[in-house]
């Protein structure tokens, strides 16, 4: 029996989180963002966002048509400010966890990333960041943006989500760590 294009779900856009990580890499990579945007954003302070660090995300979001509802703003800020700190090394064959243990990180730093709450993790992803882009260390930022997104939403699935994402960088971590101790 052929398809039925009426039975044919059309693909459903990345969530916004990811629209404004693929928007941000993509715009670092061709220029798109410019210089002072990218500054801007690196400079942009998730928890009390500067109006002066504003237009460039604002500008982002008109461009990925996210809305920028107040209980999203904070997490869309975080979000761009890291792979911004990053300098958008992102690389989505290049699992988070194992990326993670390549820069070093303990299993306790891990740990508090992963038991973060958003107010901690708007401390430790800018961190990340930053020890990512002095290491010029890619990896898949989807699952820390997913994180992010998600961690301490009011809303059964988004805490599914945000489990997910932790064991998702859990289980890479450990099993780069394995292979390492493995070929010691």
């Amino acid at each position: 029996m052929p398809n039925d294009p009426s039975q044919e779900q059309t693909p459903r856009p990345p969530n916004p989180p990811l629209r404004l990580l693929y928007a941000l890499v993509r715009g670092l990579q061709d220029g798109t963002v410019t210089t002072g945007d990218a500054a801007a954003l690196r400079r942009l302070d998730p928890a009390q966002p500067d109006r002066r660090h504003v237009l460039p995300l604002m500008r982002l979001l008109a461009g990925t048509q996210i809305d920028d509802r107040p209980d999203s703003w904070q997490r869309l800020a975080l979000i761009a400010n890291s792979v911004a700190l990053a300098r958008g090394l992102h690389d989505e064959n290049r699992p988070t966890g194992a990326a993670l243990h390549a820069l070093g990180v303990s299993e306790q730093r891990l740990m508090a990333l992963l038991a973060a709450d958003f107010a901690t993790l708007t401390d430790l992803l800018p961190r990340l960041a930053r020890r990512a882009a002095a290491a010029a260390e890619r990896m898949d930022w989807r699952p820390l943006a997913r994180l992010a997104w998600t961690v301490e939403r009011p809303t059964k699935e988004a805490e599914e989500e945000a489990d997910r994402q932790r064991r998702h960088i859990a289980s890479a971590y450990l099993r780069a760590a394995a292979r390492d101790t493995a070929v010691a």
